[in-house]
């Protein structure tokens, strides 16, 4: 829209070679620099000056329509500017400028990523209580490169959403419950895959208790984690597995915005053959992190 005009301006200003004349906390350095350039030159030449400015204007924003149309390139420049430790539209605006070709900037594009996440040889030991920043990026990522793999249903990521609220990185499975597990759990008394882990009683036997909760690697480990707004995070809290699925359908059918591969993880989507939707376990992790493991290699065999 021409309301978002300035973005082209400014756009153009900080990639220039001028940019460095103008004082970053002058409101009106944008203004100045284009002044600069018509009316630089002996006014006989403003009139031609200012249509090849224009032309130029033209330029960028076309590169700029072009990025928005083509949904892989759009994910991967709104990942670098939503990263953490990740790029600004013009430091991407001029190694496009650089590059020879199309094919090449998308290389570069997708080698930057493995920045963001220690790849190859660190993504999958990364934990949350070591490095928030670079878990944020993992699952960000896998992500996009979740909606890069078909290119043909051309799906582009909310990067709206991303800017516009908050987020956490949530533990799939919690460490320290605040419910009592054995009211929480009634409801699956009856269920055919769940009742070993009852008594005669119906009350669930103390070594099964260790399945709704997560402790050491396993509650830090990226096999535990996903991405939810803080708004979600913090409505299902401390939560057991099977209670936060429950409380993210609602916020969905409500209009939540949850990634993908978030709701993925509750629904279980990434698991084979789940046998139970109580508890997020071993096999459940195993089956996460190997799928997250190959997503990710894949983007970077993939999108070369």
């Amino acid at each position: 829209p021409s309301s978002c005009i300035n973005l082209l301006f400014d756009l153009m200003l900080e990639s220039s070679v001028q940019n460095g004349k103008y004082r970053t906390d002058e409101p009106f350095r944008t203004f100045f620099y284009f002044n600069d350039l018509i009316n630089g030159n002996e006014s006989e030449y403003s009139y031609k000056e200012s249509r090849i400015i224009w032309e130029k204007v033209r330029k960028v924003f076309h590169i700029m329509e072009g990025w928005f149309n083509d949904s892989a390139m759009y994910n991967l420049i709104g990942y670098h500017r939503a990263a953490n430790g990740g790029k600004t539209l013009c430091e991407i605006y001029k190694k496009f400028c650089e590059e020879k070709s199309k094919k090449g900037f998308k290389k570069w594009l997708v080698d930057e990523c493995k920045n963001h996440i220690d790849y190859p040889d660190g993504f999958m030991q990364l934990s949350y209580d070591e490095n928030k920043d670079k878990v944020f990026n993992l699952l960000l990522l896998f992500n996009i490169a979740t909606l890069n793999e078909r290119p043909q249903e051309a799906v582009k990521f909310s990067f709206a959403n991303l800017h516009t609220y908050n987020w956490n990185v949530e533990h799939i499975s919690p460490q320290n419950p605040k419910e009592d597990l054995k009211k929480a759990i009634e409801p699956f008394s009856e269920d055919e895959n769940l009742k070993k882990l009852f008594d005669e009683n119906k009350n669930i036997i103390e070594e099964a208790k260790a399945k709704f909760i997560a402790v050491g690697d396993e509650l830090m480990g990226v096999q535990n984690l996903t991405l939810l707004t803080e708004h979600d995070n913090k409505g299902i809290g401390n939560k057991f597995f099977f209670e936060k699925r429950q409380k993210l359908q609602e916020y969905y059918q409500q209009g939540s915005f949850i990634p993908a591969c978030s709701m993925n993880v509750f629904m279980k989507f990434y698991s084979n053959n789940p046998e139970q939707m109580a508890f997020w376990d071993e096999k459940d992790r195993e089956s996460y992190k190997n799928k997250l493991e190959q997503t990710i290699k894949n983007f970077f065999s993939n999108e070369q």
